[in-house]
């Protein structure tokens, strides 16, 4: 939330208009990002300004006397003033994260064996269905193994013309245990079942000897690559990434008192000041003895792509509820020297500017400290209150 007004100003009679246009362009910046969101971040950014005066300041009691409102103008304002009241506002466990790929929905590419990468099938970015082709490689040991299945094969299928009858058994079976060792290496060398049917089937490698496909595993999205046509590429290396491009993971870490204080699947992760949904998937059960922490993972929808991985993010967890000062989070303004504050009701339509300490915002209500249970304040319509103030007139719409 930007911050128009952090220093104090205090304004003889004369520039009332000048508070007015402060009021102003500090209310349509409350307007603008005035959220338990955007509140969350402000309780994280320091105070740069604290405690600065602006020089010739003017003593106190020198401002302008304020006029009540009628109810006619408050009824057309849309002011409504309620007793503040301790209300059960869960607790908020604040923590960075990171946004990572969802494992149990994502898979990676990468050769069993060594190999030279000749072509490329598919782009980064590009939506792919299991099965399809992603990257072709040229190996010599491929090559091998594809010759000595071939081989296995024609003559198991030339023992099995002769017929059992003819032949004796233990030929048979060395045939047939032949093939099955050419096809366990092809299948080790991560030939898939279609793939070793069908180079049986050419009987012969051709000029393609010792190429060999990739494959997708899933249906997906391709969301990382890290080859070059040309490169050789050795066994285990991560050449592709896949996600199913529904869900991701955020990963965060909380204090070991924070996460025993965690309740619910509910959680919430900001990106600036938009926030999103989550759940928590998993709370690790061990400390990780380095940093002292435990590990909290969320899962988010991502139908829409929206949450690159790698992202860094504010993870917001929630404890139970416990009785605290709730306000709703329009009553809450930042005052023309930046400090919270709500307008309490003197009298009948009379209000003061009263500096409160903001605790935390949930959803639509935020946590306030500095005023007594049953006070009265302005729980809409706080910033017409604010400007009438100013002003020392009142008309919301400028008649």
């Amino acid at each position: 939330m930007r911050q128009i007004f952090r220093r104090r100003f205090v304004l003889p009679l004369g520039g009332a208009a000048a508070l007015l246009f402060a009021w102003l362009l500090a209310g349509a910046n409350a307007e603008e990002g005035h959220t338990p969101e955007a509140i969350s971040q402000e309780l994280q950014t320091p105070d740069e300004h604290a405690g600065e005066e602006e020089e010739g300041e003017h003593a106190e009691g020198e401002e302008a006397e304020a006029k009540p409102l009628t109810p006619e103008q408050m009824q057309e304002a849309g002011i409504v003033v309620e007793p503040i009241a301790l209300k059960p506002l869960p607790k908020i466990f604040r923590a960075p994260g990171e946004v990572r790929l969802n494992n149990y929905t994502s898979s990676i590419i990468s050769p069993r064996i060594s190999g030279t990468v000749v072509a490329r099938h598919v782009e980064l970015g590009q939506r792919v269905t299991k099965g399809a082709p992603l990257l072709r490689l040229f190996s010599v040991q491929m090559a091998e193994a594809q010759s000595a299945f071939i081989l296995a094969a024609q003559e198991f299928a030339r023992v099995e013309q002769i017929g059992r009858d003819v032949i004796s058994e233990r030929r048979y079976q060395e045939a047939r245990i032949g093939l099955q060792e050419a096809r366990t290496r092809l299948e080790t060398y991560g030939l898939t079942g279609e793939q070793i049917d069908a180079l049986a089937s050419k009987g012969t490698a051709g000029s393609s000897a010792g190429e060999f496909d990739l494959i997708a595993m899933q249906n997906g999205v391709i969301v990382a690559e890290d080859f070059r046509v040309g490169e050789v590429v050795e066994p285990g290396k991560t050449v592709m990434e896949i996600a199913d491009g529904k869900t991701v993971w955020i990963n965060a870490r909380v204090s070991a008192e924070d996460a025993a204080q965690i309740q619910g699947k509910t959680a919430r992760f900001f990106i600036g000041e938009e926030g999103f949904d989550a759940t928590v998937a998993q709370i690790d059960p061990k400390l990780d003895e380095s940093t002292r922490t435990i590990g909290v993972r969320l899962e988010a929808l991502d139908e829409q792509g929206r949450f690159k991985p790698g992202t860094f993010v504010d993870v917001h967890l929630f404890g139970a509820p416990e009785p605290v000062l709730a306000v709703p989070t329009e009553a809450v303004l930042r005052s023309a020297d930046g400090d919270w504050a709500v307008q309490v009701e003197q009298s009948p339509g009379l209000f003061k500017a009263t500096e409160v300490e903001v605790l935390y915002a949930v959803e639509d209500q935020t946590a306030i400290s500095g005023i007594p249970e049953g006070t009265r304040i302005a729980v809409k319509g706080a910033f017409f209150i604010a400007a009438e103030a100013a002003k020392g007139g009142f008309d919301p719409h400028a008649h």
